[in-house]
């Protein structure tokens, strides 16, 4: 469809655009993650997917251990933590913030759940920093840490037909010359090099696009 920036479709049909569909009400549960504390190292997903995440903490060591989560700042990883801990040093600057801990005593579990909503793309570090006695290592100091990695976000899947794409170029419009009667969903897609706009009316019965863009 070839004409000024402006076209108009002369058929008769509902439309609704990509991207303006209603919001979808109803929160899903959240994911239910076990992790595994032994002396001295967990058992944990190394990654997870995106969204509202339960974790709750089994301990199957001999002595008392903790599940401690935080979120680390992009690009930061788990062994610059580490290292500051070891070395007394403070680490804020590496951390966007706590999540929570969980605790659990030889051979037992959490009396509770930690539930976060893990955001997509980021590590978040898991750390035990409890002592057997006073003068112990820390139980990171023997390699009770780890991180879990969340994956990127999906793109939620579009309910309905395929759409019917019109194209933008400098200066037209191409897009299907014929449309059945019905609901469509239609995708503007701007090949251009400027920024266009897709503006639709429908026309009265015997009015054509010309005499239209005459009274614009």
């Amino acid at each position: 469809m070839s004409g000024p920036q402006r076209a108009l479709l002369s058929v008769a049909f509902g439309v609704t655009l990509i991207g303006a569909r209603p919001a979808v009400h109803g929160a899903e549960s959240p994911r239910q993650v076990t992790v595994v504390g032994r002396d001295y190292a967990f058992e944990l997903p190394r990654q997870l997917p995106p969204g509202s995440t339960t974790f709750r903490f089994e301990n199957r060591g001999k002595v008392r251990h903790e599940l401690n989560i935080f979120l680390l700042k992009p690009g930061v990883r788990m062994e610059e933590v580490v290292r500051l801990r070891r070395e007394g040093k403070p680490g804020a600057h590496l951390v966007d913030g706590p999540v929570g801990v969980l605790f659990a005593g030889a051979h037992g579990r959490s009396s509770a759940g930690l539930t976060t909503d893990l955001l997509a793309g980021r590590d978040y570090a898991v750390i035990c920093v409890f002592r057997d006695t006073a003068n112990a290592p820390r139980h990171f100091e023997m390699g009770m840490y780890s991180v879990i990695r969340v994956g990127a976000a999906k793109r939620p899947a579009r309910a309905g037909p395929d759409p019917d794409t019109v194209v933008g170029l400098d200066y037209a419009f191409r897009a299907p010359a014929v449309l059945s009667a019905g609901r469509h969903w239609l995708a503007f897609d701007n090949k251009g090099k400027v920024r266009h706009e897709l503006a639709i009316r429908m026309l009265r019965k015997g009015i054509t696009t010309d005499s239209a863009m005459k009274v614009e």
